[in-house]
């Protein structure tokens, strides 16, 4: 009985800590929000070996957005 009050408490404060994320995130200005995107862009080019340009970062900013925005939003689906 302890146990599955203990698991609901877990599960409902990473919900609303996952939801403040999600604030958090959403209420960034346009030039953080897309400062954010082109460093992560960055790091992830970097990190599979591609040297990043602004060229590819600016193409790839919409893919990332997109990936993101499905991620975080589906993590607090589950």
């Amino acid at each position: 009985m302890k146990n599955n009050i203990l698991k609901k408490i877990i599960i409902y404060l990473f919900t609303f800590f996952w939801m403040a994320i999600i604030f958090y995130f959403s209420s960034q200005t346009a030039a953080v929000s897309t400062d954010t995107s082109n460093s992560f862009t960055a790091l992830l080019l970097r990190a599979i070996g591609i040297t990043p340009t602004v060229e590819l970062i600016e193409g790839l900013r919409s893919i990332i957005r997109t990936l993101a925005h499905f991620g975080i939003f589906g993590i607090l689906g589950v």
